[in-house]
């Protein structure tokens, strides 16, 4: 479960997440041995969607939450969550977490936001705001119809102080 969605009183303090484990580069290891706590493992193991998750205390958090609170010393802001800027689930180097709200979260999805119009023999591109589909209109080629899509997250789809140029982030 996802630190943001768990009360605040009842996760470990900082201070303890900082006397528990280490960040090397986005891998977390357990920094005393114990029962399953190899040191030279990294700790916790990846789910099927490709997050890390670590148990501590008999509770389960993603691995990219004790790397924000490991460098941060605290948890994200209640309401926020971490977003993986790079959309590679496993990356968890601290360069690659921001903290978002859920709706800036899931502006960084992979959605191209063009498809083959087939009744109308050309390609149409839209973005999602607030829930509902913006028509960028119908173009010839695909290429235009992704530079219309990348015009447009620009425009719509800004992430705080973090944004990212087209050229560089969302290539589709």
């Amino acid at each position: 479960m996802p630190v943001n969605r768990r009360p605040i009183e009842s996760l470990p303090s900082p201070e303890e997440i900082c006397a528990v484990f280490r960040d090397e580069d986005g891998v977390v290891y357990w920094k005393e041995p114990g029962p399953n706590r190899p040191l030279n493992r990294p700790a916790g193991s990846v789910r099927s969607r490709g997050y890390w998750r670590i148990s501590y205390k008999n509770k389960h958090y993603q691995r990219h939450y004790i790397v924000w609170c490991l460098h941060h010393k605290r948890w994200p802001k209640p309401g926020y969550e971490l977003d993986h800027i790079d959309r590679v689930p496993g990356n968890d180097c601290i360069s690659n977490l921001r903290e978002v709200t859920r709706r800036e979260n899931m502006y960084n999805t992979g959605a191209r936001g063009y498809h083959w119009d087939e009744k109308n023999k050309k390609w149409r591109a839209y973005i999602m705001v607030d829930y509902r589909a913006i028509n960028l209109g119908r173009y010839k080629s695909k290429e235009e119809a992704q530079e219309a899509y990348n015009r447009a997250k620009l425009l719509y789809h800004q992430i705080g102080e973090t944004q990212r140029t087209v050229s560089n982030c969302f290539k589709t």
